[in-house]
């Protein structure tokens, strides 16, 4: 279950993470890193995998070896074997020659875009600039939100929304858009999902990380979907139900968001979706974290397609944005999202309590701490497409999470453009040459003077 007010749970306050200092020796490369294949070699020395070695983690730009690694070393060796900090500057930066010089598969270079947009996210936790983007319960300085009126639309309508936003998203690959706006009209579809705006939602899910969500929506385990109150009606958004005397879950999208994009659902839907188990509904575990680790992903990616939906004023796209937040600025010193690094706060300037990571959110500080719960292939497919790992019969569990972890979905770059899609702060060094490797990019304006105080705020962190 989605809801606004209190999305998801308390946090328990986690102390700072120690840090290990990371020289780079031979000695420690041959204990700790090796193919999934066997040994791979560093000149002469043989390289072995140390198989007790549980925590994955490296940077976004070094999947292909995260791939080969069946049990990969703490992240905090592993920063020790792939990173050196410079003394002058105090940056990370990876030893990408060293890597290069294992049997491992060519490191394929960072463009210059990339690397300009990574080190903008090694920054400290981005402030708003514009508050009225997110919710009043976290800055109650924004103004109210309202949900958007309903405005109707004929299944034209949709369709032909429907076609913009694959378009852009397959950018122009006739197939796959004729194959995502055939789902608006599939019959097992319609039978399951009346109302219109809620097909189309599941149709542009074609072509995201979160697909294979269709193949439940239109499996016999799925009973369907509806614009139906669950709980809170003021607070509740979505939730997996399992009606009285009924064995078929359905999903209920609350009606006060009837008039809403359509675009924005697939971020709701998708993270209910992975709610498929009859027996663990209401267990706190490591499911919904997964679930909003994955939909959290999925929404920045639209944004970077459509920036202006972020800031279209709704009470959904704030919720959407807010929840948002909490993923976008839990990020490593590499400028990687995480789930469970520490910072100071994911929602600076907020009055709500401080959050230092995602995994605060669900009351899970360390991975090891996840109740387990059976799996499915919705999560076989999230774990393909967000973490580049194939997995058979993988459960919602401490090594899922662990894998999830280490999103390869999102490139620096598209992370800055949702960055700014919300519109952050991320010029808090007064830096501009630090923009100057983004060519597509415009650097955003400083914080306006009505937001002295985040971006005072925000100056701290830096300090």
């Amino acid at each position: 279950m989605i809801t606004s007010s209190r999305p998801l749970a308390q946090p328990l306050f986690a102390g700072k993470q120690k840090k290990t200092p990371n020289p780079i020796k031979a000695g420690l490369i041959g204990l700790l890193l090796g193919s999934a294949g066997g040994a791979a070699a560093l000149g002469n020395q043989p390289i072995t995998l140390n198989s007790n070695s549980t925590v994955a983690g490296d940077s976004l730009s070094l999947a292909p070896y995260r791939q080969q690694l069946k049990n990969p070393p703490s992240s905090a060796k592993w920063d020790a074997l792939i990173s050196t900090k410079e003394p002058q500057t105090g940056k990370t930066k990876h030893n990408r020659k060293l890597l290069q010089e294992t049997a491992l598969p060519p490191l394929p270079a960072e463009t210059p875009e990339d690397q300009a947009a990574r080190e903008i996210l090694q920054q400290p936790p981005f402030a708003p600039t514009d508050v009225n983007l997110f919710n009043p319960s976290s800055y109650p300085e924004a103004s109210p939100t309202e949900p958007a009126p309903l405005v109707p639309q004929t299944d034209e309508n949709f369709k032909v929304a429907i076609e913009e936003v694959l378009n852009k998203r397959f950018q122009g690959d006739t197939q796959k858009v004729q194959e995502g706006l055939a789902l608006f009209d599939d019959p097992i579809l319609k039978a399951k999902i009346s109302p219109s705006r809620l097909r189309a939602a599941v149709a542009i899910m074609k072509g995201t990380a979160c697909e294979s969500a269709i193949d439940y929506f239109k499996s016999d385990a799925f009973g369907g979907m509806k614009f139906k109150v669950h709980g809170d009606p003021e607070t509740n958004i979505a939730s997996m139900v399992l009606p009285e005397d009924q064995n078929k879950l359905e999903l209920w999208v609350n009606p006060r968001y009837i008039g809403e994009d359509f675009r924005l659902l697939p971020f709701f839907l998708a993270f209910e979706a992975t709610n498929q188990d009859l027996d663990n509904l209401d267990k706190v575990n490591a499911e919904p974290l997964i679930a909003f680790a994955a939909a959290s992903l999925e929404y920045l990616k639209l944004l970077t397609l459509y920036p202006e939906l972020a800031q279209s004023n709704t009470e959904l796209t704030r919720m959407a944005n807010t929840m948002a937040l909490n993923r976008y600025n839990t990020r490593d010193e590499q400028g990687n999202l995480r789930l469970f690094t520490y910072t100071d706060n994911t929602k600076p300037g907020s009055v709500e309590p401080y959050r230092h990571n995602v995994g605060e959110l669900f009351e899970i500080n360390d991975p090891n701490e996840a109740y387990p719960t059976p799996g499915n292939d919705y999560l076989k497919s999230l774990l393909k497409n967000i973490a580049g790992k194939e997995v058979e019969n993988p459960d919602f569990s401490t090594e899922t999470l662990k894998l999830i972890d280490d999103q390869v979905y999102l490139s620096p770059t598209e992370l800055i453009k949702a960055g700014q899609a919300l519109k952050l702060n991320m010029t808090g060094t007064e830096d501009p040459e630090m923009w100057d490797g983004l060519t597509n990019l415009e650097a955003p304006a400083p914080a306006p003077s009505g937001e002295t105080r985040n971006r005072r705020l925000f100056r701290r962190y830096m300090a």
